[in-house]
């Protein structure tokens, strides 16, 4: 019977990155002696009274996650870690941070290293299971991240939320529910939705967003995002990254991740074919480009310059 049960407990610790609890524990006639006897033997550890991890079972952000959602009543992942549980581009690392409400937070003993963040109310709509961990979902993640990463990392973790179909009007009643006076991550998220408002359109990757910082110079002509070309009867022909239209030049942020592969250059060529006839060039911008501005806006500049002498050539 021993058998047995500890090898339901040990199976239930399993989906749980090696973490129950006493009552989990009890629920398959785990006696207290029993988890005293087992911690005795080195095969399980302790953290507080409540909280047991199956000895053995391999370091990690979820384990420790885990183990602190656990021991921490009303805690669930946040901030840093709840971005790369949902895998937002451009959080990275292994920051244990949770977010508990007032008044719950309790003295953990001998808990992994953890960030808790308190909150004056956790509404429900707001949290989510990822991983099998308690989790603050996208929206509430990237109104909560600005307080610990700079601007441009929740820009990037937006960017890339959005273009994997997060819908930019629930980011924005999200972080305006959540505003208040004072340090927090909302006022970051509210200022680059406002960006993207300004700008007419929202960047599909962050490289474009680089590049689009990049060619924002005076020296070069008027730049227009996301820009839709159609021919002289009105009929679509491409869509571009950036494009300068007074000289028919248009600029693609050509990443690895979303232009290679035989399906996808072969809709760039139809695209590029297409432009030409009209009469429009396409310069493609890597990552690579991204490191070197000035000599990138040298060269646009440069291309732009040479354009410009063909058109009053002709």
């Amino acid at each position: 019977m021993l058998d047995d049960a500890w090898g339901a407990v040990a199976e239930l610790a399993a989906s749980q990155h090696g973490v129950f609890t006493r009552s989990q524990a009890a629920l398959h006639q785990i006696s207290a002696r029993r988890i005293r006897t087992a911690q005795r033997s080195g095969r399980i550890v302790a953290f507080g009274s409540n909280v047991f991890l199956v000895a053995g079972h391999p370091p990690g952000l979820h384990r420790d996650l885990a183990i602190v959602t656990h021991a921490q009543p009303h805690a669930v992942v946040s901030h840093r870690a709840a971005a790369v549980l949902h895998g937002l581009e451009g959080v990275a690392g292994q920051v244990a941070e949770v977010l508990v409400p007032r008044p719950h937070r309790v003295p953990l003993t001998d808990a992994p290293p953890v960030i808790i963040h308190a909150a004056s109310a956790l509404d429900p709509r707001d949290v989510m299971t990822v991983c099998g961990l308690p989790c603050t979902t996208i929206a509430r993640t990237l109104a909560d991240l600005g307080a610990v990463v700079d601007d441009d990392t929740v820009l990037k973790a937006l960017i890339g939320a959005r273009r994997n179909g997060m819908s930019l009007r629930w980011a924005r009643e999200t972080a305006e529910r959540l505003h208040r006076p004072g340090p927090s991550g909302t006022g970051t998220l509210l200022r680059a939705l406002d960006q993207f408002e300004r700008a007419g359109s929202a960047p599909e990757s962050w490289l474009e967003e680089v590049l689009r910082r990049i060619i924002d110079t005076p020296r070069l002509p008027r730049l227009v995002s996301q820009y839709v070309l159609r021919d002289v009867e009105g009929a679509f022909v491409a869509r571009f990254d950036h494009a300068f239209p007074e000289v028919q030049l248009a600029l693609e942020a050509h990443s690895r991740q979303f232009h290679f592969g035989p399906v996808r250059e072969k809709l760039d060529e139809d695209r590029d074919l297409r432009a030409a006839r009209c009469g429009w060039d396409i310069v493609y911008l890597s990552s690579h480009a991204a490191r070197r501005p000035r000599e990138v806006v040298n060269l646009l500049v440069d291309i732009v310059d040479h354009r410009r002498k063909r058109s009053e050539c002709r």
